[in-house]
Parts: structure tokens; sequence; C-alpha cells
């Protein structure tokens, strides 16, 4: 084994998606185009989990460190059709499915979808989460994006002072997106 396949191999992983994923031609495609070209197509719609889709990837290494580091809740977040959610909430469901059949399976813990902390719309900044975004960069210096994970973390925020997160470890799966807050000026006073 390679350096380069042992380190690939050291992270905690679950498997949750059929991998590899097929590449297949695209003949009709490239003959409609017409450029002499042969076009083909990495069919990660294919991977088998909550309709297909790449997030399964990187869901298999995010849920492995969440279990290894012994979380039992996942939070995440998402707009409308969220690929991200969508995967998430069926990885929890394949997980129940072999639980209950007796095969062996990794259990992430409980998964509570909600949209409770959306707003009025996606992009659309909410009071929580301009306090989320500025509670979490003041004590952790952790920037948060205010469309998805600024969000979450609201949501995150707000389950806790109302008493609903349960007990053990709680995952935040920050996703990326801190420069969006450049499209939201007023969320970062430069004085």
């Amino acid at each position: 084994m390679s350096a380069f396949e042992r380190a690939l191999a050291a992270p905690p992983r679950v498997g949750l998606g059929h991998f590899p994923t097929p590449i297949e031609p695209l003949d009709n495609l490239s003959r409609a185009l017409g450029s002499g070209a042969r076009i083909y197509a990495k069919r990660d719609d294919q991977t088998g989990l909550g309709l297909g889709g790449n997030k399964v990837r990187k869901l298999e290494f995010l849920v492995g460190e969440a279990l290894e580091a012994g979380a039992d809740t996942l939070i995440t977040t998402g707009g409308v059709q969220s690929n991200h959610a969508r995967q998430t909430a069926a990885a929890e469901l394949m997980a129940r499915t072999a639980e209950l059949l007796g095969l062996p399976a990794t259990r992430a813990g409980r998964l509570d979808l909600r949209d409770d902390w959306l707003g009025e719309g996606y992009g659309l900044p909410t009071e929580a989460m301009r306090e989320a975004v500025s509670l979490t960069a003041r004590s952790e210096g952790l920037l948060l994006d205010p469309v998805y994970t600024g969000k979450a973390m609201a949501g995150l925020i707000g389950s806790y002072r109302q008493g609903k997160l349960p007990g053990g470890n709680v995952l935040f799966w920050h996703t990326g997106g801190a420069p969006g807050l450049f499209a939201y000026p007023e969320l970062v006073p430069l004085s």
C-alpha cells in the first residue's frame, strides 16, 4: 500500500454509498454537439443513498469522525431540496433499517430534520442567525455563513435554549461558506 493509499485509509469512515460510481459515455450528446469529442458522465447520481448525489462522499467521512468522537446527534441544515440534508436523513434511515433487520450497522444517533430556523426563506437573514454568527465569531473565532451554517447554528443555539437537545455529544456540521459573509456586509461591522 502506498503512502497515499494509507493516508486515504486512515480517516474514520462509515460506508454509506455504492462506490465506485460508474463513468458512462454520453454518445448521443457527443453526436448532437458535433464537436468530435466524446463526452462522459461520472454518475454520482447512482451512489445509492437518498436518490444519489456526491454529498454522500463527504458524509461517509463526517459521520465516521462524529462516531469516533462519540457524537450521538447530527445537526445539519439546507435549503429547499437540499441534497446534503436529504442524504443525511437517508443515512439515518439506512442505519435504522439495518438495525431492525438485525444487520450490522453503525448508527449515527438521533436525526431531527427541521426548518424552524429558515426564517422567511433561503438567503434571507434572521435575527437568530445574526446572533448565532456574531456569538460564534466572538466566542470561538469561527466564521459562519448567513445562508446555511449561520441558520444551522441558530437552530442549535435555539434548541439548546429551549431544552430540546438530547444529552450526550452534539456535532455541529460546519459545511463552510464563510465567504458568503461578504454578501451581507451589515453582519460584519468594521467599527
